[in-house]
């Protein structure tokens, strides 16, 4: 991953509400008080909403390829052998906002004893 989960929500929230906010409202007042220099403020903060957008991409592409099952998933439940001979149930890598905001969530089963799906 490159971001944190935290660090991830505050870019996201940055690149799709505040930077075009910004850019909208600069190219907005420009029209009615003649700003300095719009066309280049606006397209500067544009470019950077834009690498910012890219590098989200690839951070949530690579957050779904190490374990987060493609956004398939809320979680997965993993078998996990005993000592005894016996198994428990271990929940992994739960999404605790699917929990709070969904009246449905999905999980994956994982049995390490089993081979790996394809």
């Amino acid at each position: 991953m490159l971001f944190s989960d935290g660090t991830y929500k505050v870019l996201k929230q940055v690149a799709l509400v505040w930077l075009p906010l910004f850019a909208s409202l600069y190219f907005g007042l420009d029209t009615i008080w003649h700003l300095p220099a719009a066309t280049e403020v606006v397209g500067t903060v544009t470019l950077i909403d834009t690498l910012l957008g890219g590098l989200l991409g690839l951070s949530t592409s690579q957050y779904n390829k190490n374990g987060q099952f493609d956004g398939k998933y809320d979680g997965e439940f993993v078998l996990q052998p005993t000592e005894d001979g016996t198994s428990v149930l271990r929940v992994n890598q739960l999404d605790m906002a699917a929990l709070q905001t969904k009246d449905r969530v999905t999980f994956r089963v994982s049995n390490p004893d089993l081979p790996a799906p394809k």
